[in-house]
């Protein structure tokens, strides 16, 4: 595992945790979160209307049990423009 970044080691707060955050599941009652720098897990679920982070490790975000998996946006500029 990479070395936490300073974002993660922080911990993630709110409902958008921190910048380089991206979904990676979305379940009926938490989502789980992958960071883009240190690829530390997370996730977040709501208790008491407030949401609450907790992080997990690697072999945890990938079950099914976390939810349904989502697929990487794709980065627009990586499409060929039109005519190319």
């Amino acid at each position: 595992m990479n070395p936490s970044c300073p974002a993660c080691l922080a911990g993630p707060t709110s409902i958008e945790g921190h910048a380089d955050l991206t979904v990676r599941t979305v379940g009926s009652t938490l989502l789980t979160f992958q960071c883009r720098r240190c690829q530390r897990n997370w996730a977040r679920s709501m208790q008491g209307g407030i949401f609450t982070w907790k992080p997990i490790d690697a072999q945890s975000a990938r079950t099914l049990a976390m939810g349904t998996a989502v697929p990487p946006r794709s980065d627009p500029f990586d499409e060929p423009s039109p005519g190319s």
